[in-house]
């Protein structure tokens, strides 16, 4: 082989590696990171797609849910409201068979929601099966409310009598709706 034609293969040869160096920076690489990127947004929408579906098929549930609540929810004044919500403790105290020592209502409201919360602080003893049952009269109850803080500490060496310490916090919807 001449020099000549030695040159020119190794130029050839070294174009090409060039070439396919830069092919790999310029285009392979960049489509590939695109390609990642948009297969990555497509499991995103497909996973948007199937929760609106399952947003869908629970629409009428959630309408009943929100109706339910929006007809048991407190009143907007605050004596109303604070009045329901203490029969409402009244009714939990005589179901649960629990003894309520303190009782602490205090409106919460927030600047730029359509609601605001009536909390009820309470201070309670009883023994386990009557914390059991409050807890249960609280849940079971068609009011809007909830467990915000639960503490229950030991009355005696034996823990047969309890002191629970609780906040609950009632829905006062704001919205016209």
């Amino acid at each position: 082989m001449k020099t000549d034609q030695r040159q020119q293969l190794l130029l050839i040869g070294a174009l090409a590696v060039v070439g396919f160096f830069a092919a790999d920076k310029l285009l392979v690489t960049p489509l590939t990171s695109l390609w990642k990127k948009n297969s990555a947004r497509i499991v995103r929408l497909q996973q948007d797609i199937a929760e609106g579906n399952g947003l869908i098929r629970r629409e009428r549930y959630t309408v009943q849910d929100w109706d339910k609540i929006r007809q048991n929810g407190l009143p907007r004044e605050r004596a109303a409201a604070e009045a329901i919500l203490q029969n409402a403790v009244d009714r939990w105290e005589q179901e649960s068979r629990i003894k309520i020592a303190g009782r602490k209502f205090q409106e919460r409201t927030f600047p730029d929601d359509e609601y605001s919360t009536i909390e009820c602080n309470l201070d309670a003893s009883g023994t386990i099966e009557s914390m059991t049952r409050l807890l249960y009269a609280i849940e079971k109850d068609p009011l809007p409310v909830r467990m915000e803080d639960l503490k229950v500490t030991a009355k005696d060496n034996n823990g047969s009598e309890l002191l629970v310490t609780l906040r609950i916090s009632g829905l006062v919807i704001l919205s016209k709706e």
